[in-house]
């Protein structure tokens, strides 16, 4: 598995492996305790979609499905979006910015 590392995702146009790795953190870099939460990940190239929460504090992963990479190459954005339900909304991952997520074109 590919896990984001320095803000940055790669996967070829069209792929749906590997999957999308990270580990949600606080802003003093603590991972998140996810127990109770839904959590989602989203682009600006159309995915809107939950995640797995993985053993492991803050852990996730996003299984990417049949056409999610089908978009032109290029350096896109994404983010997490954890509920935490009720009267505590949403927290957004990273909230410095986002994910860069390079799709790079497939030769055949």
């Amino acid at each position: 598995m590919t896990h984001v590392t320095g803000e940055f995702f790669y996967i070829k146009q069209g792929d749906m492996h590997p999957p999308v790795l990270a580990t949600l953190k606080d802003a003093d870099q603590v991972p998140i305790n996810l127990v109770g939460t839904s959590v989602k990940f989203i682009t600006n190239f159309g995915v809107d979609a939950p995640v797995s929460l993985l053993v492991g504090t803050g852990e996730v992963q996003y299984d990417w499905v049949a056409g999610d990479t089908d978009v032109p190459p290029g350096i896109y954005d994404g983010e997490f979006e954890i509920d935490w339900g009720g009267s505590l909304g949403k927290q957004t991952v990273p909230n410095d910015g986002h994910i860069k997520v390079v799709i790079t074109g497939d030769l055949g």
